[in-house]
């Protein structure tokens, strides 16, 4: 075999070798990189345990000055309803996840609600969901339980 074709072939083979080298390394930094994007945008899931927490609780309608105009639907992707509640962002990132319950037990809110809005306050709140019209008023701090 001539020296020229036998180098050719060498080098090609070389060439492939490092290909597959750089290939793999590659695939484990995407592979990394995806581990780190998926472990960031996992919702912080808190305990199922029974917790308590004194906060503020309102009302809200589903009015373009409380809610927006986003034609009732809240941030879980259901329609407003009576025994639905919005809690703000401090309640979500400690306390509740959007599907939890709500007891409160004294007051004229007294009943159970269940999570499925955010409210735009950053303090510990609960907004009660009523509808247009309602005559039930209020806004005081009490003790809530969350299930």
């Amino acid at each position: 075999m001539e020296p020229q074709k036998t180098l050719f072939r060498i080098l090609i083979c070389i060439f492939f070798i490092l290909f597959v080298i750089t290939a793999r390394k590659y695939i484990e930094l995407r592979k990394s990189q995806t581990k780190e994007i998926t472990q960031e945008i996992k919702p912080k899931i808190k305990p199922i345990k029974e917790r308590s927490v004194v906060s503020w609780v309102t009302l809200y309608h589903p009015t373009v000055e409380q809610c927006g105009n986003n034609k009732n639907i809240t941030f879980s992707g259901e329609k407003g309803n009576i025994g639905g509640c919005a809690v703000s962002q401090k309640m979500l990132d400690y306390y509740c996840n959007i599907g939890d319950t709500i007891v409160i037990d004294s007051g004229c809110f007294k009943g159970r609600y269940k999570v499925n809005d955010k409210a735009g306050s950053k303090g510990l709140l609960i907004d009660i969901w009523r509808p247009v019209g309602d005559s039930l008023k209020g806004c005081y701090k009490t003790k809530i339980k969350i299930k």
